[in-house]
């Protein structure tokens, strides 16, 4: 391939000369990591809140099995980012009360918390 500006890049001298560029396993293999780590992020904190947390009862009507997954990703990445236990709480916390207009039950709110922390201690090694 040449650019615009006429030059040859790498991959087209490697081409030309019957060789293929060389692949990246580690870059690969480096992604597939981090995609599996959020998996697990996602499938655990997903099983958490439909099967610890679950404030609106939900967890055995088999139609409701997505009902907290709207709230993962953000739980998700104040967990990667090591946000500090309150703010975690916080956020269960206004999801409970102010979201779902439910009179909330903090202690378990921040029982919730600490599972959640738990797992991210888990999935890091650290537990």
């Amino acid at each position: 391939m040449v650019t615009a500006g006429g030059r040859r890049t790498a991959n087209n001298r490697l081409e030309r000369a019957g060789s293929k560029p060389a692949a990246q396993p580690e870059r690969y293999s480096r992604m597939s990591e981090h995609l599996d780590r959020a998996r697990r992020y996602h499938y655990g904190i997903r099983r958490i809140l439909l099967r610890e947390w679950d404030p609106i009862g939900v967890a055995d009507v088999a139609e409701a099995q997505d009902e907290y997954d709207s709230y993962v990703s953000k739980i998700h990445g104040m967990l990667i980012r090591h946000e500090p236990r309150h703010k975690l709480v916080d956020h269960l916390w206004w999801i409970e009360t102010d979201n779902m207009g439910l009179a909330g039950n903090r202690r378990r709110t921040e029982a919730i918390a600490d599972r959640l922390l738990e797992l991210r201690d888990e999935l890091e090694g650290g537990g």
